[in-house]
């Protein structure tokens, strides 16, 4: 059974009775989902987070105090930022003057400055809403990863695939959409209405049942026909699914239409061939 690495909060402060309980409160609060790792100064906190990072822990905060020997904690914050940008960071001290703050959040993209001595709780609320800030850029990171692993499938398919309102207003369509229609990539999509490149049966199909089924009940599936730019019709088996929201709410529509030209084909030729066979044997 793989064991998972808990994230990490690195504390520095060359006053270990300081330090130390600092790593004493945070543990208390957080030892559940966090390792807290200390270090008494810039050089050896910088040494602490390319180690853990080397061993592809999570380093979602460090708390450094500002007056060190050495790095001060201003220029270790602009430090850790430059190495490890999704890193958020607090400073922690009584001695900071404005330009010292006004530094580390130009330069360290700084969570939030706290004054010594520190308010427990006031602290452990910042560490928390940090941290959920932390997780949630990474969520949203790994959601426009897959979002765009997702297009890259989407955009080589030989269906016609596309996003659109409630209403029927594009949204988003792939590559294979964008040439049977001739839409440039600039195209304001918003203004195009998606049963519009159907032709006036389908449109009505689609307007009567299709989303208003897809809607009420969450797909709906059916034949249509699709027009190309120069008017040449297209069948198609085509797919209108409904997304919801966590509150139930229909966000939007995507859809799904397959050219079925060649297995219409295909039929006819075997009707035609099974028509002959039977007149031979009749005959």
């Amino acid at each position: 059974m793989k064991t998972t690495i808990k994230p990490t909060i690195v504390c520095v402060d060359d006053e270990k009775a300081v330090l130390l309980s600092l790593r004493d409160l945070l543990i208390c609060n957080f030892q559940d989902d966090y390792n807290i790792e200390i270090a008494q100064n810039g050089l050896e906190a910088l040494t602490l987070l390319d180690e853990l990072h080397a061993d592809g822990i999570d380093i979602p905060l460090v708390i450094s105090d500002h007056i060190m020997p050495g790095l001060k904690g201003d220029e270790l914050l602009i430090k850790v930022h430059s190495r490890y940008p999704k890193t958020l960071n607090v400073l922690l001290t009584g001695q900071a003057n404005a330009d010292a703050v006004g530094n580390t959040v130009n330069h360290a993209n700084l969570y939030r400055y706290i004054s010594k001595p520190w308010n427990d709780i006031d602290l452990c609320l910042t560490v928390t809403e940090a941290l959920r800030r932390y997780q949630q850029a990474k969520e949203l990171e790994r959601l426009k990863q897959e979002q765009t692993r997702l297009i890259a499938i989407l955009e080589v398919s030989p269906d016609c695939i596309a996003i659109t309102d409630l209403e029927g207003h594009l949204l988003w369509v792939n590559s294979q959409l964008r040439q049977l229609r001739n839409l440039p990539l600039d195209t304001d999509l918003s203004q195009l209405l998606f049963f519009d490149f159907h032709d006036r049966a389908s449109k009505e199909i689609l307007l009567d049942r299709g989303i208003p089924i897809a809607i009420e009940q969450g797909l709906w599936a059916g034949e249509t026909t699709l027009l190309s730019s120069q008017g040449t019709e297209i069948p198609v088996s085509q797919l209108i699914i409904a997304h919801r929201s966590e509150d139930g709410n229909v966000e939007y529509l995507s859809t799904i239409a397959r050219d079925v030209s060649e297995i219409r084909d295909m039929n006819a030729e075997l009707n035609e061939l099974r028509t002959s066979v039977n007149d031979d044997l009749g005959g």
